[in-house]
C-alpha cells in the first residue's frame, strides 16, 4: 500500500513568493500582501523575460492573479467555495 502525503494551503497561509534568476541564483522574496511585480532582470543584470509577449507572461499573470486572490480572502466575504493549491509532501 502506498501513502501519500499532501499539503493543502489557501492563498493566505503563503508567507512569501520567491523569484529565483536561473543563471546567479540572486533570490527575492516578496511578501503575498506586497504587490508583486516582476523586474525585468535582476540585480545581477541577467534579463527576466516575464514581460515578453506584450508585457503579460504567464510568471506576471499568476503573480497578479495571486496577489489578487489573497486580498479578495482577505476581505472574508463568503463566495460560497475557498480557493485551495495542493503540492506533494516533502518526504520524511
Amino acid at each position: 500500500m502506498t501513502i501519500k502525503r499532501r499539503l493543502i494551503v489557501s492563498p493566505s497561509e503563503i508567507k512569501a513568493v520567491t523569484l529565483q534568476c536561473s543563471r546567479c541564483s540572486y533570490s527575492m522574496s516578496v511578501g503575498p500582501q506586497d504587490a508583486l511585480i516582476i523586474p525585468e532582470e535582476c540585480p545581477q543584470g541577467h534579463r527576466w523575460t516575464a514581460y515578453m509577449g506584450g508585457g503579460s507572461g504567464p510568471e506576471k499573470r499568476l503573480a497578479e492573479a495571486l496577489s489578487h486572490a489573497i486580498k479578495v480572502e482577505a476581505q472574508a466575504t463568503d463566495r460560497g467555495f475557498s480557493l485551495l493549491l495542493e503540492f506533494d509532501a516533502p518526504n520524511p
